[in-house]
């Protein structure tokens, strides 16, 4: 067979991560049975790159397929919007790979420049594929369910996902459908494509994640830096950053909703405190009619979370240090298993809310924000003329402004900062959190290396007030956690160190109550002793970000 030459086409599509209960329901319905049957397909693909990662590093994938034995080579690259992938595809004779079959300079030249000898297998993809097609008066999406798993020496993850690509139309198609197939079945909207789930398998392994979607063995990850044009209008920030967010909340999702990591939860709360800061940001550019329903969910869905992160903080940030400092940690014991079970029951509730129909209509709602211009348009309940200028205007400028504004409030806020109380400190750390929230969504817009010196010091500030009020809330979190351990055979009462304590009318309930709030004094005072270290080293810090010159000026 001779190689024929590449095919260039834009792929449009939008994914759905599912559950196995969840394609079971899809298969079921009416409405999959009535679409087109494309037919079936077994999927055999192979990943390459270079030894040192080359091709992920620019964003583009390189696969062989075989597919009911015709071999085939598709290269895709990322970055051409929210919906969009650009590809390569060229009908090959075996499944060794060669890049130089493509001929549009589109493909970075060192790219089309690489030999079969440059490259080397990295993952195996191999999925159950059924196909449908579904047609409209505007246009018609093919949808394809796969099921299978992403294959490495160092793992297997397990993948289910229903991928929406549009084959004529517009893209707000996909959207309806997606929604309806969240009706009909459930399912989440994600980012992380086969090639993303194969980098992760082979540089950290993974386990066999039959049941967690395309995420396979759930993992967490941090938000890239956010990329955004510095010719961008308001308007393109607000959905580059609404974009960015929505990729951050659904790369980790998956692992709050499995309770894999505690960073999962913490992840989901960041993605979503980021959106929400933008959109107070913007909020004066902003139809609200669109846009109060997004802000008044990421608020339920971030509170919602908090009472897991909390119990989260209290583990690995409080007990977990002070039982391993401690000479004597099966003191610590008894409180560590009370947690456990609070912990537990508030992952239980995590797991329903992120696998609800509800979130999942949420993320496609966000998605059509982001990733279409509807709300920017001048009618009936959408945008005055004033709130369209500012959309429209240089975001550069809106971001000095807003930068300038942000940096005096916090510096009025730090004055006199070795004399501030708890509660002033505080305040204060939620004013820094505000700045660096600001600062990281409009850095793109400035010069990279004066930022990264900006964000360093409002790092450094957050993470130290962030450890002294952690001290502060454990007090709440060990009393009321106390109190919870002990009514499960005991009543209420006072005890040392600001605890309840009394006697019970539960044989043993004083004796469990006592050992819990012994156990959660030792704690405490162990943390106040660090807490009183921190404050000269904090006040030194607040010192030099006082001189740190601000990166928009």
């Amino acid at each position: 067979m001779t190689p024929t030459d590449d095919h260039d086409t834009v792929e449009t599509e939008l994914k759905l991560r599912l559950n196995s209960d969840e394609a079971a329901r899809l298969r079921a319905s009416p409405w999959w049975r009535s679409l087109e049957d494309e037919g079936d397909a077994e999927l055999n693909s192979v990943y390459f790159d270079t030894p040192s990662r080359r091709l992920r590093k620019l964003g583009i994938s390189l696969r062989t397929r075989n597919k009911n034995d015709v071999i085939e080579q598709t290269l895709k690259m990322n970055a051409l919007g929210a919906f969009q992938r650009r590809e390569w595809s060229s009908v090959i004779p075996d499944m060794i790979p060669d890049p130089a079959l493509v001929i549009d300079p589109a493909l970075p030249a060192p790219v089309r420049a690489l030999t079969a000898a440059d490259l080397e297998p990295v993952f195996k993809v191999d999925v159950h594929r059924e196909k449908r097609l579904s047609r409209h008066k505007r246009g018609a999406i093919e949808l394809s369910l796969d099921e299978g798993a992403v294959v490495n020496g160092k793992g297997r993850a397990g993948l289910r996902e229903v991928e929406l690509e549009l084959k004529q139309g517009d893209a707000r198609l996909l959207l309806a459908a997606a929604r309806r197939i969240i009706d009909i079945a459930g399912g989440r909207l994600h980012f992380t494509t086969k090639s993303d789930l194969g980098y992760a398998v082979a540089d950290r392994g993974a386990g066999d994640g039959a049941d967690a979607g395309a995420g396979g063995a759930a993992t967490w990850s941090r938000a890239p830096a956010l990329a955004v044009d510095p010719q961008a209008d308001v308007g393109d920030v607000v959905q580059a950053v609404l974009l960015h967010g929505l990729s951050h909340l659904t790369a980790n999702d998956d692992c709050a909703r499995t309770g894999a990591h505690v960073e999962g939860v913490h992840q989901c709360r960041v993605a979503m405190r980021r959106m929400r800061s933008a959109l107070r940001l913007f909020r004066k550019a902003l139809p609200r009619a669109a846009f109060a329903p997004l802000e008044a969910e990421l608020k339920r869905l971030a509170g919602a979370l908090g009472g897991a992160r909390d119990l989260d903080v209290l583990h690995t940030e409080l007990l977990e240090p002070a039982r391993l400092a401690l000479d004597a940690p099966e003191d610590v014991a008894p409180l560590m298993a009370a947690l456990e079970r609070q912990r537990a029951a508030a992952y239980d509730e995590i797991a329903a809310l992120l696998s609800a129909a509800g979130y999942g209509r949420f993320l496609i709602d966000a998605f059509a924000l982001a990733a279409t211009d509807d709300w920017r348009r001048l009618k009936k309940g959408g945008a005055n003329s004033a709130e369209a200028a500012l959309l429209k205007s240089p975001a550069r400028d809106f971001a000095r402004a807003a930068l300038e504004k942000a940096h005096k409030r916090l510096l009025k806020r730090g004055r006199n900062f070795k004399r501030k109380s708890a509660k002033e400190r505080h305040a204060l750390r939620i004013e820094i959190k505000k700045m660096r929230y600001t600062a990281e969504t409009l850095s793109p817009l400035f010069n990279a290396r004066k930022a990264r010196r900006f964000h360093k010091g409002l790092a450094g500030l957050q993470d130290g007030l962030g450890a002294l009020n952690d001290v502060v809330v454990a007090e709440d979190l060990l009393a009321r956690l106390v109190d919870k351990a002990a009514a499960r055979g005991a009543g209420k009462g006072v005890c040392n160190e600001g605890f309840a304590d009394a006697s019970s009318d539960v044989p043993g309930a004083g004796a469990d109550r006592a050992a819990l709030s012994y156990a959660a004094g030792c704690v405490l005072g162990w943390h106040r002793h660090r807490a009183s270290e921190y404050n000269e080293r904090l006040y030194k810090e607040w010192r030099k970000f006082q001189k740190t010159a601000p990166f928009w000026r």
